[in-house]
């Protein structure tokens, strides 16, 4: 199969788009950008329908579309709502749910690892034990005189800690003080990056946390569900990368027991739902997993030529070069935004953005011609 140019976007998109997967019975996709532009788009009919604009938009790039049917879908789920600065970007504070039926829009609360450290400034001694937050992302912290400190479960001895950690001793009466201006930070941004979803009960979500000291570095990663009947969340256990952690693009195996997770390390977290335990693993070289959505898949583009494969998070297999090479596309990362559907020996299409000025859509693979009616108006 070749690439196609699609028809062109009747809206102006704000800041990158993102996708849903393929939905295969229509060769329908949807699309959202990070303002509140919202459409479908029937790649067999060429037909572009305009959807209710959500509440909230996102400055970023993790807003892929999760539906909770891979083929027939009736809801639609995305994160929405920027943080604050500086941390307002790359990931948001809210589920949104789409009713395709109903053509209407809702949202949760913030998450409950979204927490926001950054009012009060204290000067003097702390308590170990007690989280330093703060005002300026940058300050030091260390261990008063020689007492022994733990941060992350790594003794510290008259050392720096990084700013946001929870400071913990062996001793009542230890103390942290003050390093650098007197003014001391935390970057307790707990922001949602990627969800997964399971059932009308159940959605799990990836959640990053930055460390204070770099509003566009998360160092930490954090499994979290969601009940959509509910709107109940619970945070699970969290995973220190000493890295970077983005959580792009959430799977769960077909056994229901791990959640997989992207990571620009480049690999890949799994949290154990049975014993709320979380790892990383790697990924081939220059494969980097992104922001389009699987339910069972962490789909992942080549750095070199931007060919797309996945990870089959059911037997960890890595498929390269799922589909051709796509040499119309702008030299630029545009690709790793794409939405996707793939069923080997069955079914398989892809749809890309290839343009990073002016967006023009591209795709490949074979759909079925259909006819859809929604509730909103059509752009031909």
């Amino acid at each position: 199969m070749a690439w196609t140019f699609e028809e062109s976007l009747p809206f102006v998109p704000t800041g990158v788009l993102s996708f849903s997967p393929i939905f295969r019975s229509e060769g329908m996709v949807y699309v959202i950008d990070e303002g509140t532009s919202f459409w479908s788009y029937n790649i067999s009919t060429h037909v572009w329908t305009e959807l209710a604009s959500p509440n909230y938009g996102m400055k970023g790039r993790a807003r892929s579309l999760v539906p909770d049917d891979m083929d027939n879908p009736t809801f639609l789920y995305c994160i929405s709502e920027d943080g604050v600065a500086p941390f307002a970007f790359w990931e948001g504070l809210r589920i949104s749910s789409y009713n395709i039926n109903l053509n209407t829009w809702a949202d949760s609360d913030e998450n409950p690892y979204y927490d926001l450290r950054l009012t009060g400034v204290k000067s003097g001694a702390f308590n170990i034990g007690e989280e330093a937050i703060g005002t300026t992302p940058g300050a030091s912290l260390w261990v008063s005189g020689q007492a022994a400190g733990y941060i992350q479960g790594a003794p510290r001895t008259s050392v720096d800690f990084i700013i946001g950690e929870v400071v913990t001793g062996v001793a009542s009466g230890q103390t942290v003080t003050i390093g650098v201006g007197g003014i001391f930070a935390s970057g307790g941004r707990g922001l949602l990056r990627s969800l997964v979803y399971v059932n009308a009960n159940l959605i799990y979500a990836w959640v990053g946390r930055h460390d204070g000291l770099n509003p566009g570095t998360c160092n930490r990663g954090r499994c979290l569900s969601f009940n959509p009947t509910t709107g109940a969340f619970n945070v699970f256990s969290e995973l220190d990368f000493f890295a970077a952690f983005h959580g792009f693009a959430a799977a769960i195996n077909d056994l229901g027991t791990i959640v997989f997770g992207g990571v620009i390390a480049p690999g890949y977290a799994t949290y154990t739902i049975a014993t709320d335990t979380l790892a990383a693993a790697a990924i081939g070289a220059g494969n980097f997993i992104f922001y389009s959505h699987d339910s069972n898949k962490l789909w992942y583009s080549n750095y070199t030529d931007y060919r797309q494969g996945y990870l089959d998070v059911n037997d960890l297999s890595e498929h390269d070069n799922v589909f051709t090479e796509n040499t119309e596309r702008d030299p630029t990362p545009y690709s790793v935004h794409f939405g996707v559907r793939h069923i080997p020996t069955a079914y398989n299409a892809i749809i890309v953005n290839s343009r990073a000025a002016a967006p023009e859509l591209m795709t490949e693979g074979g759909f079925l011609a259909s006819v859809q009616t929604l509730p909103a108006t059509e752009v031909s």
